[in-house]
């Protein structure tokens, strides 16, 4: 099947990509999982003066129009521990959104929604930078698939439908049924519900990407069965095991199976992803991971998924927003080509967004 990428071949093609943003010199950077959301909802404190911290990894001082294209905003109500509870419901998330939009979604803003290619091309043509909205970890609809539509008009263009723990659209063949216990982790053989599989056909009629990250290796072959190609899968904040042994990682025949359907792998920094819990991650052993999936699958299909605030172990030199062009650096010594540099630094993450 011929995908929007195998047209494109992603390296210096304008297919769907705005004509304000063609020439650039390899430092401009797009994010395909920012987890800032998460802070400024928990935090408590006046949006404007959150996002404009430089305390933090990510703000308004850091995001820079030209230097950043397009940003998928993530939030997650996450359940790390298993004793944990979470009183967070949809309707919190959607009002948080609403209230970010009002806030930046102005001309004099440096941030501006875009639900689409046109309007993405109109915010690129503006000087500011675009972003849309991600769910991460399907929890919060509480079964309820009606809960996509709402999010859909919230501005979510992209759910990871797992996080750490099972919900309502997976099932444990070996326990299926724990009334009255604590959430399980997701394991390898972890699969869908029937309310899994109702999940992923709704999202494809929305046009709301799959992220298959956090998902093992049972639920992920289903998500891409039943997708059969009909749209892009993406890997938000995902690595190679090849390079890095952990369950948290693809697996080189599911990082070709998210290739074939046009769709990226967002190369996450977060250490024990990249090079374990024993050592400390450089800019070398991110860009030896954009190396693998290069060569394994090409250029067309790898991006970058900081997951910046998302409480994440950093490499040594990759702290802040700012710091990412180090990683356009280290790619132009080992060789890589202008147009693949753009492509894989920002260009491909902005494909994925549907056409309006």
């Amino acid at each position: 099947m011929k995908t929007l990428l195998t047209f494109a071949c992603a390296l210096g093609t304008t297919l769907l990509v705005p004509d304000a943003v063609n020439a650039e010199d390899g430092t401009a950077v797009s994010d395909l999982h920012n987890s800032v959301l998460h802070r400024l909802f928990t935090s408590g404190v006046d949006l404007s003066t959150g996002v404009a911290d430089t305390r933090y990894p990510v703000n308004l001082t850091a995001l820079k129009p030209g230097d950043a294209k397009f940003i998928f905003l993530s939030i997650g109500i996450p359940r790390f521990d298993m004793r944990g509870s979470n009183d967070t419901t949809l309707d919190d998330i959607i009002l948080f959104f609403e209230e970010f939009r009002q806030l930046y979604d102005g001309p004099d803003e440096t941030l501006a929604f875009a639900a689409d290619q046109r309007e993405m091309n109109k915010v690129l043509e503006s000087g500011r930078i675009a972003y849309s909205f991600a769910l991460e970890g399907s929890h919060l609809l509480g079964g309820d698939i009606s809960g996509v539509d709402r999010l859909h008009a919230a501005g979510v263009r992209m759910i990871g439908i797992a996080h750490w723990f099972q919900n309502d659209f997976f099932t444990d063949p070996a326990e299926p049924v724990r009334p009255n216990k604590e959430p399980r982790y997701l394991y390898d053989r972890t699969v869908l519900s029937e309310k899994g599989r109702t999940l992923i056909e709704r999202m494809i009629e929305k046009k709301i990407l799959i992220d298959v990250s956090h998902l093992r290796a049972a639920a992920f072959d289903a998500v891409v069965e039943l997708n059969a190609g009909r749209t892009p899968l993406v890997a938000s904040h995902s690595n190679a095991r090849a390079l890095c042994d952990v369950p948290r990682n693809l697996e080189d025949s599911q990082i070709r199976a998210i290739a074939k359907t046009g769709g990226v792998i967002g190369i996450c920094l977060h250490q024990p992803l990249l090079v374990g819990a024993s050592e400390r991650a450089t800019v070398m052993d991110v860009v030896d991971q954009i190396d693998h999936i290069t060569q394994l699958v090409g250029a067309a299909h790898v991006a970058i998924g900081t997951d910046f605030e998302g409480r994440i172990t950093t490499p040594e030199g990759l702290g802040f927003f700012t710091d990412l062009g180090k990683i356009g650096d280290e790619m132009k010594a080992r060789g890589y080509a202008l147009e693949e540099r753009n492509a894989i630094l920002w260009r491909n993450a902005l494909r994925l967004l549907p056409s309006g």
